[in-house]
């Protein structure tokens, strides 16, 4: 089981900012590693993990930054990568997300560096059979208010993360599809005719939607029929963890109507996905007021604003 204090931030942490920046992201996640899961001095940390300063102020500074203090050392030994971010995952108190977007770093790292076999699996469906979701807990769901600094180097490695991840996700529900279809069409000539029609198109901008893919409930039937999939990934075993929508794919939506689905995919990195569709659009309407639909139809924070200029005073 795992012991893992809550983190300590103390003032010292921000005393080397400009020092802090200038390490690469991925030589954060090394140390932190070497810290929490060998329980390496900080001296001996920074051997390992090619820091210039042997006198462990470096390692130090970093470890600082994160909140992690000496009696964190070591507390995560023998255990892997994906059972802690699974943990830190469910356990949320302040840092942990900081940590998260580290070690999934560097899990997707070792990932891409295994064999061809493992890299083979990520065809394979690993779908939560007992996981049932329910569209009255998601309407419930209330987002959490989490505000940070981030600086420009790690906030391009997180998209780079999330990237990774949202292609993972992509993939799974091509492969769900495919699985699906082969498991309920017993015609070879239908069967092919319904994988054909399974597309990934999410390397195409501006479609508004990452699959298409078929309504399972008519692919058995002489009309089947077809649906486009925005696909939305967290790393979050959390079922309510917030996502992003833009505009463009509110419009499209809007314009197909039901079969507009958002495809959310939970723990992409687990061992059991969980997979569901939301469909937001029951009718279509070619046009409607950006702000109506949001309100209308999601529970929603504004993030970003489109700015013109400023109002006269």
């Amino acid at each position: 089981m795992i012991n893992f204090p809550k983190l300590k931030f103390t003032i010292n942490a921000t005393k080397k900012q400009s020092e802090f920046e200038k390490i690469s992201f991925k030589t954060k996640a090394e140390v932190v590693y070497s810290h929490l899961f060998e329980g390496l001095s900080t001296r001996k940390n920074e051997l390992k993990n090619g820091l210039n300063d042997s006198d462990g102020w470096a390692a130090w500074n970093i470890l600082q930054h994160y909140g992690i203090q000496n009696e964190h050392k070591k507390s995560f030994s023998g255990c892997d990568l994906p059972t802690v971010i699974n943990y830190l995952n469910k356990r949320s108190s302040k840092g942990d997300k900081s940590l998260v977007d580290l070690l999934s770093f560097l899990n997707n790292d070792f990932k891409d560096q295994g064999t061809k076999e493992d890299t083979g699996q990520r065809n394979i469906i690993k779908i939560d059979s007992d996981f049932k979701y329910n569209i009255e807990d998601f309407n419930l769901a209330m987002k959490k208010n989490l505000k940070s600094f981030i600086i420009e180097e790690d906030f391009q490695r997180l998209n780079e993360i999330k990237k990774k991840n949202g292609t993972k996700g992509e993939e799974f529900v091509v492969a769900y599809y495919h699985s699906e279809i082969k498991s309920q069409i017993s015609s070879s000539e239908k069967r092919e005719y319904l994988l054909r029609g399974v597309e990934y198109v999410g390397d195409k901008h501006g479609l508004g939607y990452d699959v298409i893919g078929w309504d399972l409930n008519t692919i058995d039937s002489d009309n089947p029929q077809k649906i486009f999939i925005e696909v939305k990934s967290t790393t979050s075993q959390n079922i309510h963890e917030p996502f992003y929508i833009s505009k463009n794919e509110l419009d499209v939506g809007l314009s197909m109507g039901e079969s507009y689905r958002i495809g959310r995919i939970i723990d992409v990195n687990g061992d059991k996905i969980k997979y569901f569709e939301i469909t937001p659009f029951k009718t279509k309407a070619e046009q409607r007021d950006f702000k109506t639909v949001i309100e209308d139809i999601f529970i929603n924070e504004p993030m970003v604003y489109k700015v013109y200029g400023l109002k006269q005073s």
